[in-house]
């Protein structure tokens, strides 16, 4: 009885010491599996973050190159629209300023036409002024010549020698003075001798004459005036048929 309980414990201590060397092994092969095995994780994990850094700093290199390639264009880009800019901003003043030039041309031009418009207004004005005066002073003159062409001849020819018809010579030279006075105004008398012309004479009386052509003048029954080549009023004649 005894020496079976003897047997029992010598197997359970075999039992335990089995265990323990089992125990052992198994410790001492994982710490020799992670001595073998350690080394090369920290190699793989090593090269997989310097894999992985430089593909980054490829990456930021690229993205800086794209990147300043962006800039550059946009810079180009941004002189372009300037130098554009610029012409544009250029034609247009070139535009206004012929357009300046043009307008200050025509109202330099509608000015002097203006001026001269009112130049020759005023001109017509006075010449019509003057051709009304000169056509009131006309008759002054018809009555002059009428009244010398009546005159006796006993008259004339007693005229230098008596004081009496010292009158006829000073109505003489008022004639002549009205006369000079109109001529410096432009107004000269038509002449009427010759050829009857219809712009200058107007024909009164028409007669046979032994002593004119046909169609000529024979004599003049009112002297007729031209002021500055427009003729005031024609003179009134007889024409030989």
């Amino acid at each position: 009885m005894s020496q079976e309980v003897r047997t029992e414990a010598d197997s359970a201590d075999n039992t335990q010491e089995t265990e323990s060397v089992e125990a052992k092994q198994e410790s001492e092969l994982n710490a020799a599996e992670d001595t073998v095995v350690g080394p090369d994780q920290d190699d793989e994990t090593d090269a997989a973050a310097i894999v992985e850094e430089a593909l980054e700093s490829a990456g930021a290199a690229e993205s800086e190159s794209v990147t300043a390639s962006d800039e550059e264009e946009v810079v180009e880009e941004t002189e372009a629209d300037i130098i554009a800019k610029l012409e544009e901003q250029l034609a247009e003043a070139v535009t206004e300023k012929n357009t300046a030039i043009e307008k200050l041309q025509y109202e330099a031009a509608e000015f002097q036409n203006i001026r001269k418009r009112q130049e020759q207004r005023l001109a017509d004005a006075i010449s019509r002024a003057n051709s009304n005066l000169i056509m009131r002073l006309l008759p002054v003159l018809d009555d002059l010549e009428l009244a010398f062409a009546n005159v006796p001849e006993s008259l004339r020819s007693d005229e230098e020698q008596n004081e009496e018809t010292a009158w006829l010579s000073g109505f003489e030279q008022i004639q002549k003075k009205l006369l000079n006075l109109l001529q410096e105004e432009g107004v000269t008398p038509i002449d009427a001798s010759g050829e009857f012309d219809p712009n200058l004479h107007e024909a009164v009386l028409s007669e046979p004459s032994d002593e004119v052509e046909s169609g000529h003048v024979i004599s003049v029954l009112r002297t007729g005036y031209v002021l500055n080549g427009q003729v005031l009023r024609p003179s009134m004649v007889r024409v030989a048929s």
